[in-house]
Order: structure tokens, then C-alpha cells, then sequence
């Protein structure tokens, strides 16, 4: 990921929202494996998402949308195609 509006600490914030949320009320150390499979499904495509759009300069998304397409989420849902769509993904 290139070091650009910030998106490793957004990340990084995002990650541990949805792993605070995942762990919240953990009753054995069996149930870990499972939250963080959990954890990986909720997170894989949208980070796949942010980190190929971090490849394309603001203005370029088109440059990487068939890419982004393929971790869109829902499957088909519409991607960020122009900057403003981007800055939205990536922070709104």
C-alpha cells in the first residue's frame, strides 16, 4: 500500500473497531479461531479494495477498477470509479 491519505492508519483503525467488536464477549479461548475466521471474511474485501485503489493517484481509479470489481462486496455492487468515490470509500 503506498503511503497515501493515510489508509494504513485507517486500516489499522478499522481492524481493531471490528476485532473489539468480534471479541467483545469472548467466554473461552476455543471460540478465538472462529472470531478471527469471522474477522478475515468481513475484512479481506474491503482492504483488498483500499489497497488497490491506494495504487491508482486520485483521478486514475479507473486505472484499477476491473481489479476492484473483483472485491466488491456484495459481489457486483458498484466501485469507486472517479476521486470522490474514492475519498468516500476510503473515509465516508
Amino acid at each position: 500500500m503506498l503511503p497515501f491519505n493515510s489508509q494504513g492508519a485507517t486500516s489499522a483503525m478499522e481492524d481493531g473497531g471490528a476485532l473489539g467488536y468480534l471479541f467483545e464477549n469472548l467466554s473461552s479461548p476455543a471460540q478465538v479461531p472462529g472470531r478471527l475466521a469471522v474477522f478475515q471474511q468481513t475484512r479481506a474485501a474491503r482492504v483488498a479494495r483500499v489497497q488497490l485503489l491506494s495504487s491508482a493517484k486520485l483521478g486514475c481509479e479507473k486505472s484499477v477498477e476491473e481489479q476492484v470489481r473483483r472485491w466488491a462486496d456484495p459481489p457486483g455492487s458498484r466501485v469507486p470509479t472517479n476521486m470522490v468515490e474514492h475519498v468516500n470509500h476510503d473515509y465516508g
